[in-house]
């Protein structure tokens, strides 16, 4: 009963799951052979002899335009780890989990942010092609539009302050005192003076617009735009008076705009943002990005408390010699079925030589090892794996070659 009326009130078991959810996000990775392990933490009040065993990683390579999950398996107290398959250079795959609260029966959804849906993300076999970080230059960056018309507050390359109430028994911090590149102390920033007495007169009222230089992006392949920014955005009047952040790109040199990002969250920590360009317009050699910050206001004084911060902006695209290095010097060989049931055939070059054959779980433990000829060889022994994703090497001489395969 007790749990019941937590429950009803938002604040029982489903929460109490929320707030134990821990992961470190996946980063990006050239790896297009091995499962992408996803290991995280989470706990549920113990009753009735019910235990978590409805947890599933969810995630889409398009954009949630369609989706795939897996299940995830514990392997410890309130451990768990589920795999995602592995993907093909040039994706972009986003994800998060889901799990059945076993006393409600309702899905809890559990993303980077508990109070409301934001995915992870990492990108498959891409490759950094430009590289702002804005240390010892502006990438030849600028500030203003014709349309701007904060008179505080506007887009600066500086080193930010870091204004917070900390002192006064609030953990709130406006600005950052850092920026997010570890070896340096520069970024573009929305008013980077100032303290927790006289921060109004640093913060934006008005609109201030950020340009990049021009890009030719024909070059490469599926390109990506990633920035990390800063954002805090507090109303101080009405809650419908809030500031923004706003992404445009534009492939003729900014004579059109399209919006590729709108926020008015504030996090007050940094985030990364990729966005593939193709997505929203056709790649040319006239690419150009504006970064705005908008802050609704009368006259000079600002309607909400807003902080902006922009660095480490880099153009990614897919790198081509993934594929190439995959590739090089690896025979014809032939696995199937994936996935398998009860018998993995192998097809090898057809020759006198001996291949040995190991297939090792994602642990790194060796649970089937023979020798096989050359042609085709059944292996009939895998009925003693569970199902899951293990990993098939084949050794010749000096030569290994290793693939994933699925058992179901």
């Amino acid at each position: 009963k007790i749990l019941t009326a937590f429950n009803n009130h938002g604040i029982g078991t489903a929460l109490y799951l929320a707030t134990t959810f821990e992961h470190k996000p996946l980063e990006d990775t050239q790896n297009i052979k091995y499962p992408y392990v996803a290991d995280f933490t989470l706990y549920t009040l113990l009753y009735d002899n019910k235990s978590l065993d409805s947890v599933f990683l969810v995630y889409s390579t398009d954009n949630f335009y369609s989706i795939n999950s897996v299940k995830a398996e514990m392997i410890g107290s309130g451990k768990f780890r589920a795999e995602i398959p592995p993907q093909n250079i040039g994706t972009m795959l986003k994800y998060y989990f889901t799990v059945i609260d076993p006393f409600t029966g309702k899905e809890i959804t559990l993303s980077s942010e508990m109070n409301e849906f934001k995915p992870f993300s990492f990108l498959v076999g891409f490759k950094r092609q430009i590289f702002h970080d804005f240390e010892n230059e502006n990438a030849n960056f600028t500030v203003g539009d014709a349309s701007d018309n904060a008179t505080t507050g506007k887009w600066e390359r500086a080193k930010p302050n870091e204004i917070d109430f900390k002192p006064y028994g609030v953990d709130i911090v406006i600005q950052t005192g850092k920026n997010h590149t570890s070896y340096g102390s520069q970024c573009y920033v929305t008013g980077a003076g100032g303290n927790v007495q006289n921060y109004i007169q640093f913060i934006p009222n008005g609109k201030t617009t950020l340009f990049s230089s021009l890009y030719d992006l024909t070059k490469y392949n599926k390109p990506v735009l990633r920035w990390w920014y800063w954002f805090f955005n507090s109303p101080r009047v009405v809650a419908q008076l809030i500031g923004r952040i706003d992404v445009f790109v534009s492939n003729n040199d900014g004579l059109n705009w399209v919006l590729i990002f709108s926020n008015t969250k504030s996090y007050a920590k940094w985030e990364k943002v990729d966005v593939r360009l193709e997505d929203f317009v056709k790649i040319t050699n006239n690419m150009k990005f504006k970064f705005i910050v908008e802050v609704p206001a009368q006259g000079q004084t600002a309607y909400s408390i807003t902080e902006a911060l922009i660095d480490d902006i880099e153009i990614l695209s897919i790198d081509e010699s993934v594929s190439v290095k995959e590739s090089q010097n690896s025979p014809i060989i032939d696995i199937y079925p994936i996935p398998f049931v009860d018998k993995l055939n192998i097809s090898l070059p057809t020759n006198d030589a001996e291949y040995k054959i190991e297939i090792h779980n994602l642990l790194g433990e060796c649970l089937i090892s023979r020798m096989i000829s050359s042609g085709v060889s059944a292996i009939d022994d895998v009925t003693q794996l569970s199902a899951g994703y293990y990993i098939i090497t084949i050794k010749s001489g000096k030569d290994i070659w290793s693939y994933p395969i699925i058992k179901l």
